[in-house]
């Protein structure tokens, strides 16, 4: 997910919410205040303190007593970056031992869903200590049912129940606990469209235009409209470092503002509309002697640096997408190539059917004055071997999509000799001779006695991928191509009109394999 470092820019459409899966990294969150105070009011009652008491003598904590309810101490011992999150545990419900569960996690029915599953608890830490910043044991404990409740207002309310918790005293000494789940378990994204916020939290921020260190992601917030919102602590001023300050700003999750997360190098580029940063907010920081305020401020620098070196040595930059080539952005290297056909694939030249190579050398030329057939390949190989996108015939499609034939539409194939040894597959390169005519009046417009392509790589037109896969050497065959599958509605003029069925005379020559390539 790997473009240089792991690179995975958005491919939605410019306005798009860019999709952030909420199994979080402990990281993410700032949930220490929470569950403390939790913990407090679960004992703010002289009768509920005494049953606390007595339920933290059966339940124990892995970090006081070493004891959980049936002994079960997880022999896995708890490190921030090998765990996400998937919620705290709110309070108890009713008498039976259930509990609300504030949820982080995208598929609640899933982690919670099914009896008999083994979840990890974390103790709340004490006050003052940053949730999950300290290592320990877990408590194991089994899901012996899930539901979901809706109240007042149409709010949903998770509760969750397990079966070492028997009654409402142990499901309150719970009150604070996070449930955690080793990364291992994590589920895969299902496309390069997507991020945990594990993988975003602490990216460092520079914008597009001139590579300006611009701070870094500290959290990922929900409830700010219809998309998760970065939260950025931005870069320290020497007026901020004297002032104890620390500014806090937020940028929507949207490709129109951030069109690139290089998840390999930590790396996010953002860009802000114009005054966006000078609505930051501001808060009380630590004070700090001389020495570390210029550590932070050459920090700043040393950044910047880097990403002024990441780019000289051709790290993916976004352009603008209508840009033709001019006002000094063009394309200066493959992956920057690559990358701006992913863009047209999702965009621009969006089908169902896929984007033929063909349709993407037209659209490089015209919209970015690229007239290079070879940078073109290379892009699209780089494309398939990185991931991001996928091929079928002569056509391309972004990672994980589908391809949807046009309805009715077929290459017609006559066999006229069957030739000898083992077919040609796609990825082989085969020599032909051919004859072309037009359908519609049997004149030809074409012809080759030793033309080479390499079968299902896009290089002659989707009817010819399609028509010449499984010929052998020295098998002969008469292709009938409709339009859609050769030269479309504009044709190749002057010898080709518009949607024009074409009839091909081909015999497949020779045939050199991927090995032998």
């Amino acid at each position: 997910m790997v473009v240089p470092g792991g690179l995975q820019p958005c491919s939605a459409a410019a306005t798009s919410v860019r999709p952030v899966l909420k199994e979080r990294s402990v990281a993410a969150r700032r949930c220490s205040t929470t569950c403390a105070a939790g913990a407090g009011r679960a004992g703010s009652r002289g009768a509920q303190q005494e049953a606390r008491g007595d339920a933290s003598q059966a339940f124990g904590t892995p970090s006081t007593s070493g004891r959980s309810p049936a002994g079960r101490i997880s022999e896995l011992e708890y490190l921030e970056s090998d765990f996400v999150e998937l919620g705290y545990i709110k309070q108890a419900h009713g008498i039976k031992g259930e509990v609300k569960v504030e949820l982080m996690t995208d598929s609640p029915k899933q982690r919670f869903g099914k009896s008999g599953t083994t979840l990890y608890l974390r103790a709340p830490q004490p006050k003052g200590v940053r949730s999950g910043s300290a290592p320990g044991p877990l408590v194991e404990l089994t899901t012996a049912g899930y539901k979901v409740q809706i109240v007042e207002g149409g709010k949903e309310v998770y509760l969750l129940k397990f079966k070492e918790v028997a009654d409402r005293d142990v499901a309150e000494f719970l009150r604070g606990y996070m449930i955690v789940l080793p990364l291992s378990q994590r589920e895969p994204l299902s496309s390069s469209d997507e991020w945990y916020v594990q993988d975003l939290v602490g990216c460092a921020v520079f914008t597009v235009a001139g590579g300006e260190y611009v701070g870094r992601v500290v959290d990922m917030l929900s409830g700010f409209g219809m998309h998760e919102t970065l939260q950025l602590n931005l870069r320290p001023t020497r007026a901020d470092l004297d002032a104890c300050r620390v500014r806090t700003a937020m940028v929507p999750f949207v490709k129109v503002l951030v069109p690139l997360v290089d998840k390999g190098a930590r790396r996010m580029l953002v860009d802000p509309p114009e005054g966006l940063f000078d609505l930051a907010s501001s808060k009380k920081a630590k004070a700090l002697d001389e020495d570390a305020k210029l550590a932070l401020l050459a920090l700043g620098e040393q950044r910047e640096a880097e990403e002024r070196a990441r780019r000289a040595a051709g790290a993916y930059v976004p352009l603008p997408a209508n840009n033709s080539g001019g006002g000094g952005a063009t394309i200066k290297t493959v992956t920057q190539c690559m990358h701006v056909i992913k863009d047209a694939i999702s965009g621009k030249l969006a089908a169902v059917t896929g984007v033929s190579r063909q349709a993407l050398v037209k659209y490089l030329k015209s919209e970015w004055d690229l007239d290079n057939p070879a940078v073109v390949k290379a892009a699209l190989r780089l494309g398939l071997d990185e991931k991001v996108l996928v091929q079928k015939g002569q056509s391309f499609q972004l990672y994980g999509g589908k391809f949807q034939e046009p309805p009715g539409v077929r290459v017609g194939i006559e066999e006229k000799a069957a030739g000898s040894g083992p077919p040609c597959v796609s990825g082989d390169t085969v020599t032909v001779s051919y004859i072309g005519k037009l359908e519609s009046d049997g004149s030809q417009f074409d012809a080759d006695n030793s033309f080479s392509f390499v079968v299902g790589e896009g290089e002659v037109i989707k009817g010819w991928d399609m028509g010449v896969l499984g010929m052998a050497v020295g098998a002969r065959r008469i292709l009938t191509v409709p339009s859609k599958l050769g030269y479309g509605k504009r044709g190749s003029p002057p010898e080709i009109p518009g949607e024009a069925t074409l009839i091909f005379d081909i015999t497949l020559k020779s045939i050199m394999e991927q090995e032998e390539q």
